[in-house]
């Protein structure tokens, strides 16, 4: 399973994975996810890239020495539940926008 079916599948029953309706019980669910066997491709990349993108996408690109979690946690006005929502519209949003993305700068197949 990699991170993108992982997201989805807890999007659909939060409380059974992650234990509370939280974005931090997300991130802790998620960093125990990868450091359970940190050699195995689960893509935790796509994470650091998520949170370049809400750097980029809601504060004008300026650097902050902050994770997705915490971003979204301000963007919800402190609230952990709605917060855990708004990651996973969020999180559909810039899957949408990187597939776009690469479809534009992928070169097209000349037959």
């Amino acid at each position: 399973m990699n991170i993108v079916e992982l997201i989805r599948t807890i999007k659909e029953r939060p409380a059974m994975y992650i234990g509370k309706h939280s974005i931090f019980y997300l991130r802790a669910f998620m960093d125990g996810w990868y450091f359970r066997n940190p050699n195995e491709d689960v893509q935790m990349q796509l994470l650091n890239d998520f949170t370049l993108w809400l750097q980029n996408s809601f504060f004008n690109g300026k650097e902050y020495s902050c994770s997705w979690c915490e971003f979204i946690y301000w963007m919800s006005y402190n609230d952990e539940n709605k917060a855990l929502d708004k990651f996973f519209i969020l999180f559909e949003q810039y899957l949408i926008e990187e597939t776009d993305n690469k479809q534009l700068n992928c070169p097209e197949k000349v037959g």
